[in-house]
């Protein structure tokens, strides 16, 4: 990770350095701006209402990459980072501990998948939100959300520039 006056700039691949993963990530300064993903994050304070408002969450995803980048991504939006999870056993190992308010859950894991997984979470802990995510699909109907318990769907595309705050109270 290199950063010059106000952006911030992650290298991956051969030959190149990754980004150190951690989770609840603590910025270096008051306020982190940068790039994540593809999209710009603001630059400047977050909004006041951040600070009334943080929410715990539990990000399942087999990617370590993109987990290491939606921390990052949710701690700069006023979000803690309770833990992550890479698939199902360790995501219910992690809730075992305590529940998050939220559980950003990728479809597509080793073992179950998101679908599967969603209701064993939401059984574990009934007040969490939980979000679908997917890099692979658009669209999940509101009728298989609620199969398996699941609050509302995001393509991961769209994840750094949701209104997370409201997808997560849904």
């Amino acid at each position: 990770m290199s950063s010059r006056a106000n952006e911030v700039t992650f290298t991956f691949g051969l030959g190149t350095s990754c980004m150190p993963h951690r989770v609840n990530p603590m910025p270096t300064s008051r306020y982190l701006s940068g790039s994540v993903g593809f999209s710009r994050l603001p630059l400047g304070p977050p909004s006041g209402r951040l600070h009334d408002m943080a929410g715990h969450i539990l990000i399942v995803d087999d990617d370590v990459i993109f987990r290491t980048l939606a921390a990052e991504l949710l701690v700069s939006q006023g979000f803690d980072v309770l833990d992550e999870a890479a698939d199902g056993l360790a995501a219910l190992a992690a809730v075992a501990g305590r529940c998050p308010d939220g559980i950003l859950l990728d479809i597509s894991l080793p073992g179950s998948d998101g679908f599967a997984l969603a209701p064993s979470l939401a059984a574990a802990c009934p007040d969490a939100k939980i979000v679908l995510i997917s890099a692979g699909i658009d669209y999940v109907p509101a009728e298989v959300l609620e199969t398996c318990a699941a609050s509302a769907f995001l393509p991961k595309q769209e994840l750094a520039v949701a209104d997370l705050r409201a997808l997560l109270a849904a």
